[in-house]
């Protein structure tokens, strides 16, 4: 009976290793994907100020016409 309980507690581990290593993967793919997208909105986020300024620009040349 106790060598029973051994084997099933085993395979019991086993299955929990796998499932922890998988989710360690997922959680990685997804740090990387969140890291990707940071960045491109970091890239989205200057090329937006710098139009903006230079639509600001333009507004105050035409004011100033």
């Amino acid at each position: 009976m106790t060598k029973a309980k051994n084997v099933e507690y085993r395979r019991q581990i086993d299955l929990l290793r796998k499932e922890l290593t998988s989710s360690k993967g997922e959680c990685e793919r997804y740090s990387k994907t969140i890291k990707k997208s940071k960045k491109e909105a970091e890239l989205q986020n200057k090329d937006y100020q710098s139009v903006s300024k230079i639509a600001e620009e333009t507004n105050n040349q035409i004011i100033a016409l």
